[in-house]
């Protein structure tokens, strides 16, 4: 994890927001965070680190849209991989290794 952007951005008093990342543990699509945790006079002293699974941003973009036929919901990143909310687990695990979604923890 020590060399991973996510945690040397925060240890360097940067937040950071990954592109979507199939992680190494479980070949699971991630989004990786992070910020600073800073003391009284701006010293980090602390990080905070998270992820969060696709499939969960995927539950919730389900709960906030009505279903309506043909729509449909897409994730979408800078480099430009897009990834089908409602066809998570079979349209990203077509990206992983292919230079759509990269390998990371």
């Amino acid at each position: 994890m020590i060399d991973r952007p996510y945690f040397l951005d925060a240890l360097n008093g940067q937040e950071h927001i990954s592109d979507l990342t199939m992680a190494k543990s479980t070949n699971e699509p991630l989004i990786f965070f992070s910020t600073p945790v800073r003391d009284e006079s701006g010293t980090v002293t602390g990080l905070l680190l998270g992820s969060v699974k696709l499939e969960v941003i995927d539950r919730l973009l389900a709960t906030l849209q009505p279903p309506t036929p043909g729509s449909d919901s897409y994730l979408v990143d800078l480099g430009g991989p897009c990834c089908p909310t409602s066809d998570i687990p079979r349209s990203c695990s077509g990206l992983a290794g292919a230079g759509g979604i990269p390998p990371g923890d």
